[in-house]
């Protein structure tokens, strides 16, 4: 679809809503149409023609009837309900990168998609949006999605939307993680992301370049490089690390990043205190950076938190601190 109507925009506080990030993370289309016509009034007819479907598709949804399965049909909700793409498991839509070029007449961002010496110009404007130099490879979005059990034992989700802006092929790149304390070795392997028109064609391995228990240094290699003007989706999942006393993560900027989301869900929580997240600048100095920063515990323990930020160069680094007692620190 790659439009959306002016007329409408999920608003902020609502995308920011548990429930409306659950349903996103489910890709339960008959739930956030519920949602939008709870909390924004529109009816049937109206999320249809803003999606490209019909009023009794949408019914059927809402009533759970049916189940969105399709690509398409995700692409449209995004687009026709102005979601970011990110919270659906998208890469960022077309109005998304124009939006973050704030350039009337630049040209469309999809086309820096293809190589066509003609539209380097387009993608050069759209470098110099994100602090970037024409030669960089950008992220347009990094998530990082950190699921925490009642025992304190993580699962860690990378999700990386690279766009090389380079004239060289991105044959690898490195990355790191670190944790309070481990059970045992970390486990690191390479997930094949879901949408298959991103770069199907490429495979990516995870190479363990250098690790001390609770650190691991490695590599993520694809096959065939990404060329440039070309667009991918790296993921990667990460085991084994233990959350005991301190809550925290750390987030190293290292390339400009058009979108980070940092998202957690940690069981068996017995008191939410706070949150907060501090951010560290290229010059070394530190400042509390909370505008993108939502939180909330529900009645059976479980606490959700989730920090957005936009248009990120590097050196950066982001902290993200809950403070929270567990169940087993009550016993």
């Amino acid at each position: 679809m790659g439009t959306r109507e002016a007329e409408y925009r999920m608003p902020e506080w609502l995308l920011g809503r548990e429930e409306t990030i659950e349903a996103c993370a489910a890709r339960d289309v008959g739930a956030i149409f519920v949602l939008a016509r709870r909390y924004t009034g529109c009816f049937n007819s109206k999320l249809a023609r803003l999606c490209g479907l019909t009023p009794s598709r949408v019914g059927e949804y809402i009533s759970g009837r049916s189940r969105a399965q399709q690509q398409q049909v995700i692409e449209r909700v995004a687009d026709g309900l102005g979601i970011p793409g990110h919270m659906l498991g998208l890469s960022p839509r077309p109005w998304e990168l124009t939006e973050a070029q704030a350039t009337p007449t630049a040209p469309h961002p999809s086309a820096n998609l293809r190589p066509a010496a003609p539209e380097k110009q387009g993608a050069d404007v759209f470098a110099a949006g994100l602090a970037a130099s024409p030669g960089d490879v950008i992220e347009l979005s990094t998530e990082v999605a950190l699921d925490i059990s009642e025992t304190g034992a993580a699962r860690l989700m990378y999700r990386h939307v690279l766009l090389n802006l380079g004239d060289r092929p991105l044959a690898s790149f490195a990355r790191q993680v670190w944790f309070e304390r481990t059970s045992g070795r970390i486990s690191l392997v390479a997930v094949r992301p879901p949408e298959p028109a991103m770069a199907p064609s490429h495979v990516v391995t995870v190479r363990r370049v250098h690790e001390t228990g609770s650190f691991l240094k490695f590599a993520c290699l694809i096959s065939p490089p990404l060329a440039p003007r070309e667009s991918m989706v790296v993921q990667y999942l990460c085991t084994g690390g233990i959350f005991v006393e301190d809550h925290y993560w750390r987030q190293d900027i290292i390339r400009p990043t058009r979108h980070l989301q940092v998202t957690v869900r940690q069981l068996g929580v017995a008191e939410l205190r706070g949150c907060d997240v501090v951010e560290e600048l290229g010059d070394g100095r530190e400042e509390p950076s909370t505008s993108g920063l939502a939180w909330t515990r529900r009645e059976d323990g479980t606490v959700f938190v989730t920090y957005s930020r936009a248009d990120l160069s590097a050196p950066q680094a982001l902290t993200l601190r809950w403070d929270v007692a567990t169940d087993r620190a009550a016993e």
